[in-house]
């Protein structure tokens, strides 16, 4: 099994499972930030002693959980249902809410949701399992014995939308076996999403074509292909979003 990402869009490195511990500046503005890498305890992350270093900034974003509006204020004076889970009650169509001239979207009105793509490898008995919470991109598998590639894309609900039955009822999983030569490829949208200079998007038949034209290499050769395959269309163009792959080969005996 290998992981691969490629590049940010600004180009700059990406560091995970690392905490803030403070900002720089000077004027007003941030310069910089100390961060340091972390482990998971009971309590949650913790900052692990001797791995601070500073990295220099000139622009911070916080990307925060997202666990419902705000119904102090603004929700509550303007008087709008709300769901079963809290979130503004909207029809799925006009967007209106109980309240005339008042309308919601966006994750005020449908909550926060998280699209997955599950895989589970069988070593043992070379059985792989697939099961997909509304990931867009279906999971692409290689059989060597005819040399093909399928897309393997079960039906499922991104999790967010429902806690219980309707969620447990739209999952569909798919089994299947995986023979030596074998091998499966889930990505994110990233690669789909690369453009070229004249802003063209790569998209599902392309990316599918490279996969299908590197599929029987080694994984290091694999990886490194469609990396060449997407850096050649780009033509320098940066990428818009992080590329994510993850590739399982069935080595022959």
């Amino acid at each position: 099994m290998a992981h691969g990402s490629l590049r940010e869009p600004t180009g700059k490195p990406r560091s995970a499972a690392a905490s803030t511990l403070a900002f720089r500046g000077e004027n007003g503005k941030v310069k910089g930030a100390t961060i340091a890498e972390v482990e998971w305890t009971d309590k949650g992350p913790k900052p692990i002693p001797g791995t601070e270093r500073d990295i220099d900034c000139d622009l911070v974003l916080l990307a925060m959980g997202f666990v419902g509006p705000v119904k102090e204020g603004l929700v509550a004076d303007l008087g709008v249902d709300l769901d079963g889970r809290g979130n503004v009650f909207a029809d799925d169509f006009s967007y209106k809410t109980s309240v005339d001239k008042v309308f919601a979207a966006g994750d005020m009105r449908r909550g926060m949701y998280v699209t997955a793509l599950y895989l589970l490898v069988d070593p043992a008995h070379h059985a792989a399992q697939v099961i997909c919470a509304g990931h867009k991109v279906p999971l692409l598998r290689y059989t060597a014995a005819d040399r093909k590639l399928r897309k393997v894309h079960p039906g499922g609900i991104a999790l967010g939308f429902d806690k219980g039955p309707v969620f447990d009822r739209s999952l569909e999983v798919v089994d299947f076996d995986l023979a030596p030569g074998d091998r499966l490829v889930l990505t994110s949208q990233g690669p789909l999403q690369v453009v070229d200079p004249d802003g063209e998007e790569l998209g599902e038949e392309l990316w599918f074509d490279a996969v299908g034209r590197h599929a029987k290499a080694a994984t290091t050769t694999f990886l490194r292909g469609l990396k060449n395959e997407l850096a050649e269309f780009a033509d320098e163009e940066p990428f818009p979003k992080d590329v994510s792959i993850l590739t399982v080969l069935r080595e022959a005996p």
